[in-house]
């Protein structure tokens, strides 16, 4: 489509409205996939604890912003984990066949007393079309190997093409003095943040065949 519009009926998922346990401060960055005829939602919720988790909700295709709740909470923290203390953010699902999906994470750490982000990638598995989650042990599946992703690693984008996966990630390398009179989200800090590549036969196990970023930032250093 070339001619983009809001709809009035917007926000379609509201804080609160349709996991009220664990989105009520915050429902978004979702990813949506077409399940026969439906539309399935897959975001991320904040609950009032400061907890994050993926929750789901579902809407007709000939109607598609009626969305709906599906199931318990997804996926949540793992208290007993340093990667995905907090909880699981943006959240990337892909089919891999009728029954067995893949939904890949960001988890969200303890926080870091040096302000840095506490980013890991992970992914979930489900054998029943989505319906249910459970973690892998071999969580988070991509290590902090590179100069460009040694310090985090974050959101995805992956695809599928034949016996290959591909997948586009968000890397940190490294973090640089903020300039004066400029207010970031990262304090007095600035991540250098960049898109990194990587391959898989399975989905779960990585290797990362460039050796350096995708995209990288205008200004690296």
């Amino acid at each position: 489509m070339r001619h983009w519009k809001f709809p009035q009926s917007n926000p379609v998922v509201r804080p609160g409205a349709l996991h009220p346990a664990f989105d009520q401060m915050h429902a978004g960055a979702a990813h949506v996939i077409r399940v026969n005829d439906h539309y399935r939602m897959a975001y991320w919720g904040r609950a009032s604890n400061g907890k994050y988790y993926i929750l789901q909700a579902e809407t007709p295709v000939n109607e598609p912003n009626a969305w709906q709740p599906v199931g318990d909470p997804t996926l949540g923290p793992q208290l007993d984990s340093g990667y995905n203390w907090r909880g699981p953010v943006m959240p990337f699902v892909l089919p891999v066949s009728e029954t067995f999906w893949l939904l890949y994470f960001v988890g969200w750490g303890q926080d870091r007393a040096d302000g840095q982000v506490p980013n890991r990638t992970g992914v979930a598995i489900s054998e029943n079309g989505g319906l249910s989650w459970r973690y892998i042990q071999e969580n988070p599946i991509l290590p902090m190997d590179r100069a460009y992703d040694v310090e985090a690693t974050g959101s995805v984008w992956v695809l599928r093409e034949g016996s290959k996966f591909r997948m586009y990630y968000t890397a940190i390398g490294k973090y640089f003095e903020c300039p004066k009179h400029v207010k970031t989200g990262h304090g007095n800090r600035i991540p250098e943040i960049g898109i990194a590549y990587a391959e898989s036969s399975d989905g779960i196990h990585w290797e990362k065949p460039i050796e350096h970023l995708l995209v990288a930032p205008r200004n690296s250093r």
